[in-house]
């Protein structure tokens, strides 16, 4: 269907809603008027907006506007002087006067003289004059704009067919009209936006008890779009609560269909704006991610992967060499740079010894096309210090994720670059973002980095994620919302299967066992202990993050402590990590609540640590196997497929014998009662709360 074509439908169809359920324009607030009038002379409609009658409306004025939401005893953003409803504000207000001890009545003090009597009585009928628009209620909220529910970016595969819901809600119910502003070419040439009103199963054109029977007695074996009208490709109890909010109402929506057939692999947006009956508009843009998923059946293997080593370090080479040969990485896919074996650079060094080379070797060898990771080692300088100016220090892996592409010219700028693969639920490609994702074989000793790389050759699949949060961050502005995703990442990873304990106690976590997952403040937690170790016994295949501002500052041994140190967690077993050399700030950190959903959904380590992080050319380091995965598959690739595509993992952590599992699982049923046991201990000695997870 060409573009034309789809607009012709689409308003025709909205013409039709039009002429049924056109609404009144609703009258403009109190707040609205005096927005309109003031600085204006008190004339028309504005005469009654000079409160204080000094022949002017002005700030003096705004001021006493401004004491009205004073008798907004419900929150309703009205305060209504009618006493025909209970619970409004004058009814509340002469209650109290009656019987001042009731819960919320200090707030009823309008001249506060700390007495409630007749005369805050006398103050809140004296808000009368604020009653611009003379309907008995002073509403000093402005008239909201079309509020879009349920949006969402969608990623698909070009061999799938997408159908979701595009809503708008207007609090006043006004009948909403949409209008495609931009709809790419390769969409509007099959796609479909049928306009429908939101709820009405069975389209007799308002929404009733026998949608309501729809959908309650559905097949629960089969999904159907139509009943999914949050958009989160399941039909539940929500999409019932919404459908019975919904009964006799009539809000049109759209359902937006497309197959991208042949398209080839890339992005397409569609901007679309809501206009409701007072013209007060929203503007949504969607973006569609378009994948070939036969462009995914290698993803476990080696073959995109470049691997740095410096030929002036024994370390870097030991370690390249022992990688290399590990995991069937070609000569053709190693680059030599030659350059000194500090940690910290200048940024001279940098673009001469390190980008260059690397640069070079990619174009010289026809890479460009095929090289998807870098991989550096340790004996690679690690950071680059500021020359000119106190923000443009980086670490040198951060850089080299924007060489040779779009983002190219912004190395070396003084802020971070936005991660293009930020909070992508797909894998990764070069071809698809613009950057390289680029991770470290790094630790103290060499013997450290090879411990890691022989463990990440073999992951466990199954183990805890622990999650310690520190409650004394939950009041602390600005760090409220590194807590709030250790949380939503503990409720991610129940509906895995996963073990999970999530710790709001008072008490820095220690001596866990069997961890496949960690997060926390590290040496940021209020009461941690020893540097932030939190003395591990760690699986094969095990990740971490700390929010830590300088924790991958230095790979060097002895430690200078200050704050702890990722080094430390992969000297005692653990197999992946992110830190950063200087200051990236917490919104930059990995952010648990994606990074382990990726990880427990069978991501490689490189695409769950960058899809959780929004900064590249910044501080960020990632430690560990570009290509260690904890599955043979992605679990929302082969979900949303009837025929689920087996990803090729070339290092053979297939599946287990039933009798494995069933051993496996009995020996975690045990690990979990002897934690149990520990958390009635911890329960009884700490404040806080721990809480355990398993389904």
């Amino acid at each position: 269907m060409c573009f034309a074509r789809v607009i012709f439908v689409f308003t025709l169809a909205l013409s039709i809603f039009g002429t049924s359920h056109v609404m009144a324009l609703p009258s403009p607030s109190d707040l609205d008027i005096f927005q309109s009038c003031f600085g204006n002379a008190p004339i028309d409609q504005c005469t009654n907006a000079d409160f204080n009658k000094d022949g002017l409306i002005n700030a003096i004025d705004l001021g006493l506007f401004r004491g009205v939401p004073r008798g907004d005893f419900n929150h309703d953003n009205i305060t209504d002087v009618r006493i025909a409803i209970d619970n409004q504000d004058l009814n509340f207000l002469s209650m109290c006067i009656e019987q001042n001890t009731q819960a919320g009545c200090e707030l009823a003090d309008l001249n506060n003289d700390a007495l409630i009597n007749n005369l805050d009585l006398d103050v809140f009928n004296g808000y009368i004059i604020f009653d611009l628009n003379n309907d008995s209620i002073i509403d000093f909220n402005t008239n909201t704009r079309p509020t879009f529910l349920y949006a969402k970016d969608v990623n698909i595969n070009e061999t799938k067919n997408i159908s979701f819901y595009i809503w708008a809600k207007d609090t006043s119910e006004d009948t909403i009209i949409y209008t495609l502003d931009t709809v790419p070419v390769p969409v509007a040439d099959t796609a479909l936006f049928t306009p429908i009103i939101m709820g009405d199963f069975n389209n007799d054109a308002i929404v009733d008890d026998q949608d309501v029977s729809l959908i309650e007695n559905r097949s629960t074996n089969n999904y159907e779009q139509r009943f999914d009208l949050n958009n989160d490709n399941q039909v539940g109890q929500e999409d019932i609560d919404l459908v019975q909010q919904l009964v006799g109402t009539v809000n049109q929506a759209l359902v937006f269909d497309w197959s991208p057939g042949n398209r080839d692999s890339g992005f397409y947006e569609i901007l679309i704006t809501a206009a409701d009956a007072a013209g007060l508009t929203s503007q949504m843009k969607i973006k569609l991610t378009v994948y070939d998923i036969d462009a995914y059946t290698n993803y476990y293997s080696y073959d995109d992967v470049l691997l740095v080593v410096n030929d002036q370090s024994a370390a870097s080479q030991t370690i390249g060499d022992y990688f290399a040969a590990s995991r069937g990485i070609p000569a053709s896919r190693i680059v030599s740079i030659s350059t000194a074996e500090n940690e910290t650079i200048d940024r001279q060094t940098f673009e001469q010894d390190i980008r260059l080379p690397v640069e070079n070797f990619i174009l010289n060898n026809k890479l460009d096309s095929e090289v998807n990771y870098i991989v550096t080692t340790k004996g690679v300088p690690l950071r680059i210090t500021s020359v000119q100016t106190g923000a443009d220090h980086a670490s040198v892996d951060s850089e080299l994720s924007l060489i040779l592409g779009p983002y190219a010219d912004q190395i070396g700028a003084e802020n971070a670059v936005q991660n293009p693969y930020e909070n992508v639920d797909f894998p990764f490609s070069r071809e698809m973002f613009g950057i390289y994702l680029a991770t470290r074989l790094t630790g103290y000793s060499v013997n450290d980095v090879i411990t890691l790389i022989d463990r990440s050759a073999q992951p466990e699949q199954f183990g805890t994620f622990v999650l310690d949060v520190d409650s004394t961050k939950d009041t602390t502005t600005g760090f409220t919302f590194g807590n709030q995703w250790l949380r939503e990442a503990a409720g991610i990873l129940e509906n895995t299967g996963h073990f999970v304990l999530l710790d709001e106690t008072t008490s820095f976590v220690t001596n866990q066992t069997s961890v496949l997952g960690y997060a926390s403040w590290g040496s940021n937690d209020a009461n941690t202990t020893d540097n932030g170790k939190p003395k591990f016994d760690w699986l094969p295949g095990s990740i971490a993050e700390t929010y830590v501002s300088t924790s991958a500052r230095t790979f060097t041994s002895p430690a200078v402590y200050g704050q702890s140190l990722v080094a430390d967690l992969i000297a005692e077993g653990a197999t992946g990590v992110k830190g950063y050399v200087y200051e990236p700030f917490l919104s930059s950190m990995a952010k648990p609540n994606i990074l382990f959903d990726r990880y427990a959904k069978g991501y490689t380590l490189a695409d769950s640590y960058f899809s959780a992080s929004s900064s590249l050319g910044w501080q960020d380091v990632v430690i560990g196997d570009p290509k260690m995965a904890i599955s043979d598959n992605i679990q929302s690739l082969t979900e949303n497929n009837t025929q689920p595509t087996q990803l090729n993992n070339s290092k053979g952590s297939g599946s287990m014998d039933p009798w494995v599992v069933s051993l496996l699982l009995l020996l975690v049923s045990i690990q979990l009662i002897r934690h149990r046991k520990e958390i009635i201990a911890i329960k009884g000695q700490a404040q806080g709360k721990i809480s355990y997870y398993h389904r």
